[in-house]
């Protein structure tokens, strides 16, 4: 996606995508590209990522975590991750 020209970020999620231009540029211009980019890959079968993620979750509650710490990572995995 960042190989089409005026395309900053990219945003994906579980039912959309999201895509940042650069502001000089209008949607007209780009969203042809960036269409024709997404369904090429969805067409092809192939995975988001290329490489292998870390399973190692950084959110994990650990006893060395100050309380506060416990208490954020707690807000983040209850409240936050399953919304993001």
């Amino acid at each position: 996606m960042f190989q089409v020209d005026g395309v900053t970020r990219v945003f994906f999620a579980n039912d959309f995508i999201s895509v940042t231009k650069i502001t000089d540029l209008e949607w007209q211009l780009v969203k042809p590209e960036i269409l024709s980019v997404i369904t090429e890959h969805y067409t092809r079968g192939q995975p988001i990522f290329t490489e292998e993620l870390d399973e190692e979750d950084d959110l994990a509650i650990l006893d060395t975590d100050s309380e506060a710490v416990q208490m954020i990572k707690e807000i983040l995995l209850s409240r936050v991750r399953p919304f993001v």
